[in-house]
């Protein structure tokens, strides 16, 4: 099983994508996790210095608005799309962040070159920004993969929010033995969840209704990264997913990978409660020397 950590938050910034709404997004989730921010922009402007930038302009928006938050900025700025650009663009360990990977080409090649990196994770936001709230994660897969949920758990714990875990079965004996190993994942992370199992026909009306009666912000689910697989479902369901939810912004982890947050991002309140638990041994050392 591969594994990695959360290293940063990537943006794309070029002339086509002025009015995208996905820095808020960003910004919002490299404050919850302690990332820096990674902004990639592209202009074949920069040369000419009698004509205003907008790009420019809106690089040093955002290095103010990050800086007031606390937040480092890594800026890359390239004439066209390179693939020394898009390269920092995808670089593992990044949260990759895209307002409508159909807006553009360079949105739409992005977005399918992220869906295969076993070391990203892809956050499509909502047409209309909203803060982090609650956190829907969907487990509708066959067999829940445990790096999955492992990634999603200690995400919401760095978020320092209780997610809801909808639990969606063919049966009710396939829905009793998925909600036994998530109950099961979630006392073995400390996670704090409330969880929601339901013998579903149509995946994308059942999340639907789910996320609008919980008043979920946001939607966790898990990708496949072979691959030799066809991406295009993928889209599709992630597409559904947003406009069925809106404005819910959908966030994608790949399936077989546990992306670790580390432990110094991780919330204090979170490994607080975990201490607390009455099953957890504590071991108590004296370090004062002797007298």
């Amino acid at each position: 099983m591969h594994s990695s950590a959360i290293q940063h938050v990537s943006v794309w910034l070029d002339d086509a994508s002025l009015d995208d709404a996905t820095f808020p997004h960003a910004l919002e989730w490299a404050v919850g996790l302690s990332l820096p921010i990674r902004a990639v922009a592209t202009t074949p402007n920069v040369g000419d210095r009698s004509t205003r930038v907008p790009v420019l302009d809106r690089l040093r928006a955002w290095g103010t608005a990050c800086a007031e938050k606390g937040v480092s900025v890594e800026s890359h700025l390239s004439l066209e799309p390179t693939p020394g650009a898009i390269d920092q663009f995808l670089r593992p360990g990044g949260l990759c962040v895209f307002a409508d990977p159909a807006s553009s080409c360079v949105q739409h090649y992005l977005f399918d070159q992220s869906v295969c990196s076993p070391a990203i994770c892809q956050l499509i936001c909502s047409q209309t920004y909203a803060s982090i709230r609650r956190v829907l994660i969907l487990c509708h897969q066959p067999s829940i993969s445990t790096a999955y949920l492992e990634t999603a758990a200690r995400i919401c714990q760095a978020l320092e929010t209780t997610p809801i875990i909808l639990i969606l079965a063919n049966s009710e004996r396939e829905a009793q033995l998925k909600q036994g190993f998530v109950e099961g994942t979630c006392n073995w992370l400390g996670l704090e969840a409330d969880l929601d199992t339901i013998v579903h026909q149509d995946l994308t009306q059942v999340v639907a209704r789910v996320a609008s009666w919980r008043s979920c912000s946001h939607l966790i689910t898990a990708r496949q990264t072979d691959p030799s697989r066809e991406e295009r479902p993928h889209r599709n369901l992630v597409e559904q997913f947003r406009d069925l939810c809106s404005p819910v912004s959908v966030l994608t982890l790949p399936e077989a990978a546990a992306l670790d947050v580390p432990l110094k991002m991780r919330s204090n309140r979170s490994i607080l409660r975990w201490m607390q638990r009455p099953d957890v041994e504590h071991v108590v050392t004296n370090t004062k020397e002797p007298i």
